[in-house]
């Protein structure tokens, strides 16, 4: 009886396994079709300008940032004229040849490029690997993307210009080491530019009974410490 009792119970448990397995319905994945794929953002802007014409990605020729590219060191640019401010942190000799000799003093510089254009001074002290400036503005410093499209690309423009927001200033910071531009905003008061942190405070001061609007500009060369 036991051993009849035991096969009536394998027999009740294998016939349940049937029935799960019989209920089970198979799922099918949908194959994806070889036509589907994912459609590119529209730029916000256009420009003419071909990627090897192009200041930031191409020869850069007609300006002075040839001479620049490849440097571990800041400038201060605007972008409606494509002037700049060169910021040596870390000096180099010609044709781009790194120096690390004891300077042992600071130099101070004032860059005025008429309205509308830079207008910036600042002190870099290169043993210590610091530059504290300012930049002042007129109400012409507004970005002008028609303008910066006669010198940038198609990609390279809309990189550096977000879409939506408020009017941007003409005025940026340019990384010659990485070719990165980060326009200077009135709410954001620091960042980072790889080996660079940049303290960008907007200030507001009333002369004589006029606005004056500028930035506050402390900037430190400041590499990993610990890398493997």
């Amino acid at each position: 009886m036991i051993l009849r009792a035991g096969k009536v119970l394998l027999i009740l448990i294998y016939s349940a396994i049937l029935t799960m397995g019989c209920g089970a319905k198979e799922v099918k994945t949908k194959p994806i079709s070889p036509k589907t794929e994912i459609q590119s953002e529209t730029p916000q802007y256009t420009s003419s300008i071909r990627k090897e014409d192009c200041q930031l990605c191409g020869d850069g020729k007609g300006t002075l940032l040839p001479a620049y590219w490849g440097e571990n060191n800041l400038g201060i640019i605007d972008l409606n004229q494509f002037q700049l401010a060169h910021i040596e942190i870390n000096p180099y000799e010609t044709w781009g040849k790194y120096t690390k000799e004891d300077y042992g003093r600071s130099s101070t510089d004032l860059i005025n490029t008429g309205e509308g254009g830079l207008s910036v001074w600042g002190t870099t002290d290169l043993d210590r690997g610091y530059y504290s400036g300012e930049i002042f503005l007129s109400p012409s410093n507004v970005l002008d993307v028609s303008q910066a499209a006669q010198f940038l690309c198609t990609d390279c423009l809309n990189k550096i210009v977000s879409k939506g927001g408020e009017p941007y200033f003409n005025i940026g910071i340019i990384n010659f080491k990485t070719k990165g531009i980060r326009l200077l905003e009135e709410h954001v008061t620091a960042f980072m530019s790889d080996d660079y942190y940049v303290s960008c405070e907007y200030v507001e001061t009333i002369r004589q009974d006029e606005k004056e609007q500028g930035f506050d500009l402390l900037i430190f060369y400041c590499p990993p410490r610990f890398t493997e």
